[in-house]
């Protein structure tokens, strides 16, 4: 079979098992053509968030800690990661703006400090069929310009609230994609105006689970034929799908999903 047919069929299984997900990849494709014919001076970031959309259109990405907790246990089991952190990384964000903040992570022995500021290029809203825990969520596709600012001395006196949270993190290689990686990242974050109020949270609550899927190595795909960018999206789209599944039906936990 050529390769034409190949993808041919690709599309009418995608279309007839997965309609939501083809309809999503074409316009994430679209989407993405659209964001790289601006001046970009940065890293381009590309994730899908999962989480639910209200009346008014406003997005919250707060997921169950007990739903956190089972992704990763369940993740944990499968052994096809070229990387799991296994240890919990803690954070402290300061947000000087809504798009700008600085960020100080604490990983084993190890302290990273950067100063990020964020300009959102595209975002949309997916709706995935899903039983149990994550029944009635949607998916949030964000296009983000990141641009690292070297002076950080603002964080100090400039920040108008803190976050702290613990994350773990999944990397797997796209099996059709050389060097293009994608990375689930699933953590639980705490709030408050200043450190004291966060890490009071922190020791008083559960935090606000958050589940994540990012492609990493955005650069690269600058140099994707349209048909491999299509591909791409739609691995992205599945591997969330995958995470769907994975809550309400946990025997199910491989990555069926594996482009």
């Amino acid at each position: 079979m050529n390769l034409a047919a190949s993808r041919q069929r690709f599309h009418a299984f995608l279309l007839r098992s997965y309609p939501n997900i083809y309809d999503a990849t074409k316009l994430l494709t679209t989407r993405y053509s659209e964001v790289i014919q601006q001046p970009l001076k940065g890293n381009l970031e590309i994730e899908a968030i999962i989480g639910k959309r209200s009346a008014t259109g406003s997005f919250s990405n707060a997921v169950p800690h007990e739903t956190v907790s089972m992704l990763i246990n369940l993740l944990d089991s499968f052994d096809g990661w070229i990387e799991n952190t296994k240890e919990w990384s803690l954070s402290y964000d300061y947000y000087i703006s809504k798009l700008e903040r600085v960020r100080v992570t604490h990983h084993k022995d190890q302290r990273t400090h950067d100063h990020i500021v964020k300009k959102p290029l595209a975002s949309d809203d997916f709706v995935y069929k899903a039983h149990g825990p994550l029944g009635g969520f949607c998916v949030r596709v964000n296009m983000k310009l990141e641009q690292e600012v070297r002076d950080t001395g603002k964080v100090a006196h400039e920040f108008q609230s803190v976050k702290i949270s613990m994350r773990r993190a999944f990397v797997i290689n796209s099996v059709s994609l050389p060097k293009i990686k994608f990375r689930i990242e699933l953590g639980e974050s705490w709030f408050g105006a200043t450190v004291a109020d966060a890490e009071q949270s922190r020791s008083a609550n559960e935090g606000v689970g958050t589940v994540e899927c990012e492609i990493i190595d955005t650069p690269l795909i600058d140099i994707l034929a349209d048909q491999d960018k299509y591909l791409l999206f739609t691995s992205l789209m599945l591997k969330v799908q995958d995470l769907f599944d994975f809550t309400s039906e946990p025997e199910l936990c491989k990555f069926l999903h594996m482009l």
